[in-house]
């Protein structure tokens, strides 16, 4: 018929929830619920006790990459062909299972390197929340899936879920009076186990049927394994060395700030996730170049306007949220927001090189912003505290970005600003 367009109508309600802006809306739920949260952990325990957190579940935190080694990004690339979803799927529990002995040895040697102090009830709950690392491989695996699927309601949901779950523990620990190390790692370890067997009525897949093979699977995730290890380690390791670096106090300060400045994260996410299914396209090689162009002027604009207005309300924020203790964050928390724009550029950056299957780029990127980053810090940190750590940390943030950036071998004519970006940027977080 002539009035007839080729294809179903799509509903408002359906479109709004496979758009990347409920990525955004999630990310900035787990924020909130990380920030409602983080002044519970930090009245109760104090900076040490904050300290000592921090560095626990940044191990727990890199653990799950550390095991996966790439695989997650794999999965990603392969799902954008559907009949490979299950066969993937498949293969990442049989690296699970492998992942188990790994895990175990990881755990049981941050617990004495890293949480000498911590008592016995507290170092079995860490050893056992490594120990599941697991568990989070296969539904970060899950959430790439949904990733290359363009089921972006599906993808803010799993977001979301971790945090939701441990908050809600965190709540209940608070008003029984629970609050303690160990049970923040039990809380921590509540939300991803929750988020595992979410995935699995999220992405069904039979145990039986054709797989991808576990070593396919680690081999071609060694391209991207090193990158993905190396960005995790550029958000947490900071946290985890800050405690024996800078003791319990300052290490609680520079937790608190990296907590705030990391909210602009979500803008990165949300972009590069709507991004990556188009430039991932058969298109030509200039049409690639202006959408990845198009990418990180948005992701530059949006992440430069959420740094700063971070940066205004912090001094008043910071103290009022996290306690008068925590007043020596706000300094390190603006610092902080300044390398806030460049994690969200990385992220952008390093999305489209996975679309264009360059894994090697992105972990030079993040090798280097890695390794600026620590070594600034070990001087730094020891020098200034948190204010150091966070130049340190914005240091090692930037000098990644822009050599992703470089990477991409884009036309310095196309990172212009232009009028339009404003306009671009919306439609990009509203409609993909």
């Amino acid at each position: 018929m002539p009035g007839n367009r080729s294809g179903p109508r799509i509903s408002p309600a359906r479109r709004l929830s496979n758009s990347p802006s409920v990525i955004v809306l999630a990310r900035i739920l787990s924020a909130f619920l990380s920030l409602l949260s983080a002044p519970i952990v930090a009245r109760a325990l104090g900076p040490e006790g904050r300290g000592e957190t921090a560095a626990a579940l940044a191990v727990t935190g890199l653990a799950p990459l550390l095991v996966g080694w790439g695989v997650p990004l794999v999965v990603r690339r392969l799902s954008v062909d559907r009949s490979r979803i299950s066969p993937a799927i498949r293969g990442v529990r049989i690296v699970a299972l492998w992942a188990l002995l790994p895990s175990a040895v990881i755990a049981g040697g941050c617990r004495y390197l890293l949480l000498p102090t911590v008592d016995n009830a507290t170092g079995i709950v860490f050893i056992v929340a490594v120990a599941s690392a697991p568990l989070s491989v296969v539904w970060i695996c899950t959430a790439n899936v949904l990733v290359a699927q363009r089921r972006h309601g599906a993808f803010a949901l799993i977001n979301l879920l971790p945090a939701a779950i441990s908050v809600g523990a965190l709540i209940v620990g608070w008003q029984w009076g629970w609050i303690t190390v160990g049970y923040v790692l039990l809380a921590n370890l509540f939300g991803n186990v929750g988020t595992f067997v979410t995935v699995l009525f999220l992405v069904p897949v039979t145990v039986r049927g054709p797989r991808v093979r576990a070593r396919s699977l680690l081999r071609d995730g060694m391209s991207f394994g090193g990158s993905q290890v190396a960005e995790a380690a550029s958000y947490r390791l900071d946290q985890a060395i800050a405690l024996p670096l800078m003791g319990g106090a300052q290490a609680g300060l520079y937790s608190v700030a990296a907590t705030v400045a990391l909210l602009p994260y979500a803008v990165g996410q949300a972009v590069g996730t709507a991004i990556f299914g188009n430039i991932a396209e058969d298109v030509t090689a200039e049409v690639r170049q202006e959408r990845i162009a198009q990418a990180v002027r948005a992701a530059l604009l949006i992440a430069g306007l959420t740094a700063v207005v971070l940066a205004i309300v912090t001094p008043f924020a910071v103290p009022l949220v996290f306690g008068r203790n925590f007043a020596g964050a706000v300094g390190p928390t603006i610092v902080g927001l300044i390398g806030s724009i460049a994690v969200v550029l990385s992220y952008v950056a390093s999305s489209a090189l996975v679309a264009l299957g360059r894994g090697s780029a992105i972990l030079f990127a993040q090798l280097l912003g890695l390794a600026i980053g620590i070594c600034a810090l070990a001087i730094l940190g020891t020098l200034w505290g948190a204010l150091g750590a966070s130049i340190a940390s914005s240091m090692g943030f930037w000098s990644c970005a822009l050599y992703a950036i470089v990477s991409l071998r884009l036309p310095v004519a196309l990172l212009v600003p232009r009028r339009s970006d404003f306009y671009s940027a919306a439609r990009m977080l509203l409609r993909g």
